[in-house]
């Protein structure tokens, strides 16, 4: 298998099995959301991969030496969004046992008057979501966060964005590698063969 064949596989792989990984598994996604994350991350994967290949003969054009940099900025804004939303993620995302069951809960981003209420103890002092879910129970805090389900709703596109700059990048980063290479490969076979 060539260069450009394995870049391209790569790029495939990159764009379509993330999506269904997370519509199956739910991967280091909030608490109910796997359906909305693992639909968009597809629908931006094809998308993207329509582009790639819409653009081949411009990306072919491009030197050696931007493509690289393309390359590794693209990678660097992986990593980037990965740690954005990982501490997104765990600010929001509290797990939690219920009746020996790991649960988690999921807070908006921004938490109400009421919210921080709930989670001080009679000195005023903050004992955190943990706490509050441990001395109010799941359903009060959910009745409290729904009361104000705008800030979660906020949250949850956050999050999806940031969730979609941490696979994107990279994937397009290997689709360029993989349309760039300047090598004669099958290209010209495969050309004539679907005359």
């Amino acid at each position: 298998m060539s260069m450009k064949t394995a870049f391209k596989t790569m790029t495939m792989l990159f764009h379509l099995i993330p999506g269904i990984a997370i519509l199956l598994e739910g991967i280091k996604t909030p608490p109910g959301n796997k359906i909305l994350f693992g639909g968009v991350t597809e629908a931006f994967g094809v998308l993207s991969l329509f582009l790639l290949y819409i653009c081949t003969n411009k990306i072919k054009n491009i030197n050696d030496r931007k493509i690289i940099k393309w390359a590794i900025g693209l990678a660097i804004c992986t990593f980037v969004f990965l740690a954005a939303y990982l501490c997104v993620f765990d600010y929001c995302v509290v797990p939690y046992d219920y009746e020996g069951k790991q649960y988690s809960a999921y807070f908006p981003i921004y938490l109400d008057a009421n919210l921080r209420k709930m989670m001080e103890d009679d000195n005023g002092r903050d004992m955190g979501k943990l706490w509050a879910i441990n001395k109010y129970g799941i359903t009060e805090i959910n009745d409290q966060i729904k009361a104000k389900s705008i800030y979660l709703t906020i949250t949850t596109i956050l999050l999806l964005s940031l969730y979609q700059g941490t696979l994107l990048p990279i994937a397009i980063a290997f689709g360029i590698i993989g349309f760039h290479e300047k090598m004669p490969i099958d290209d010209q076979g495969m050309k004539d063969n679907s005359l």
